[in-house]
């Protein structure tokens, strides 16, 4: 593998930011296809709630790394 710790790093933070972008993907195409009836119903909504959670998971995740490596040193 080659480069420095902090090129890893910043590896990682892109993974993260990946994942999470994926996440919101999933959520804005589950929200798309729920409204395409104009309407959403409960079993739809649970989905999108659920959807939002793992965006909302993997979003604090990526912010998290980013303040941690970024932090500043004492």
């Amino acid at each position: 593998m080659g480069g420095d710790a902090a090129e890893l790093d910043n590896v990682d933070l892109y993974q993260r930011s990946l994942n999470a972008s994926a996440q919101r993907g999933a959520l804005d195409q589950m929200v798309a296809h729920a409204l395409e009836d104009g309407e959403i119903d409960a079993a739809e909504a649970k989905k999108i709630r659920s959807l939002h959670a793992k965006y909302m998971s993997a979003s604090l995740e990526a912010i998290g790394a980013v303040i941690e490596l970024h932090k500043a040193r004492a």
